[in-house]
């Protein structure tokens, strides 16, 4: 519905002879009902048309500086002058001038994005492990002791085949096994002796099935077996994780580079969170995740987006899903999948550091101001009838 009242928007600028206007109102219209959807929807961002761009890295570079927001006026400013540009009733003149700024508009955000990853990433190498297995997917809602200790214990053996590669930390997926306060400390104590045997730093999502609510925790051990911290998860997906609680904030990591930050799965469809991460210098973001096989090309992409946009390498684990380690400017480093094995394994060094962008500096700046020019839009349209 909203596509179509933009096309009919566009129709009567152009048949009026207002061609600027309509090869702006476009863009300016569809980026303002993204954004206004990405503030209310329980699924964030999922629905921008930026996504289909996390490939062709040059674009997704854009988002560095104007967030999703400038890729996806991007993506319509470009059809939309070239339907003005074809229109029988525009002017030779306005013609060529608006498919030159489409141009102007495409190549400058082609070569700042080739400047961008032709720069090289000054940062410092971490090994870095992913495991995950598709076997036990049912075992995050177990309230069996032993079943959930024999899942943790083959995590656990996946830590010690990736710290024998070299990895310095390891990630797992969310909601490895469900955890009661019975056994909650023995599942503890065991991911703990895997990280402290192997000096590695591991998070561990856990599922906790506790009255009165649930609670999607990633578990981050030190290399010393201790607790580092328990990070919440913020969002969860509406009806699956009906009943879990919220949690209520990030979770730095410190470390010898930039500091490292935890989120978990569909956290990251929201690109505020990582915008927090980038506004504590994170370098690294660790990701427990579980993808549904069919989204897990699109929510990798959309995590890789939140680290393009404020700065940050990322490292995620998914069951049913992919793993995946991308540096800061979004390029993959190395890639498994879930199910490519009964425990799939994946290590590689990861340069970590954090790269200050304008997006998370400024937030949405871009976005307000297509709010700005469709008013100014709407203003112009009125100002114009009454004239008429």
């Amino acid at each position: 519905m909203v596509f179509v009242l933009v096309v009919l928007a566009f129709r009567a600028l152009v048949r009026r002879g207002a061609p600027w206007s309509a090869a702006l109102c476009v863009p300016v219209l569809w980026v303002v009902f993204e954004f206004a959807g990405t503030r209310i929807s329980p699924h964030g961002s999922a629905g921008s048309l930026a996504y289909s761009q996390a490939d062709v890295l040059p674009i997704a570079r854009l988002a560095s500086v104007t967030g999703l927001s400038g890729i996806t006026f991007l993506l319509m400013a470009v059809p939309a002058a070239a339907a003005v540009a074809m229109a029988k009733s525009t002017p030779r003149r306005p013609r060529v001038h608006v498919a030159l700024a489409a141009a102007l508009l495409v190549a400058t955000a082609v070569a700042f994005g080739t400047w961008r990853l032709a720069r090289p990433v000054a940062g410092t190498a971490v090994t870095i492990g992913l495991a995950a297995s598709d076997v036990p997917i049912a075992a995050f809602r177990t309230t069996d002791r032993g079943e959930a200790l024999a899942v943790i214990q083959a995590h656990a053996e996946a830590v010690d085949a990736l710290a024998a590669r070299g990895a310095a930390v390891v990630v797992l997926p969310e909601k490895i096994v469900g955890v009661t306060d019975a056994y909650r400390d023995d599942v503890e104590r065991q991911i703990a002796a895997a990280a402290a045997r192997n000096r590695v730093t591991v998070v561990a999502g856990v599922n906790e099935i506790a009255a009165p609510r649930r609670r999607n925790v990633a578990l981050v051990i030190a290399p010393d077996g201790t607790i580092a911290g328990r990070y919440r998860k913020r969002h969860h997906i509406p009806g699956i994780e009906a009943g879990y609680a919220d949690g209520d904030g990030p979770l730095i990591v410190p470390a010898a580079t930039a500091p490292w930050g935890v989120a978990i799965c569909k956290d990251l469809d929201f690109p505020s969170l990582g915008r927090e991460y980038g506004a504590r210098g994170s370098g690294l973001l660790l990701v427990p995740s579980w993808d549904f096989v069919s989204d897990a090309w699109l929510h990798d992409r959309m995590a890789a987006m939140r680290g393009i946009e404020s700065g940050f390498a990322m490292a995620r684990a998914a069951k049913q899903g992919l793993l995946t380690l991308r540096d800061d400017r979004g390029r993959l480093v190395a890639s498994a999948r879930s199910d490519a094995a009964p425990m799939a394994l994946l290590a590689a060094p990861v340069e970590v550091r954090h790269d200050p962008t304008v997006y998370a500096r400024y937030g949405d700046w871009f976005a307000w101001l297509c709010v700005l020019a469709a008013a100014g839009l709407v203003i112009k349209e009125a100002a114009w009838k009454r004239t008429a």
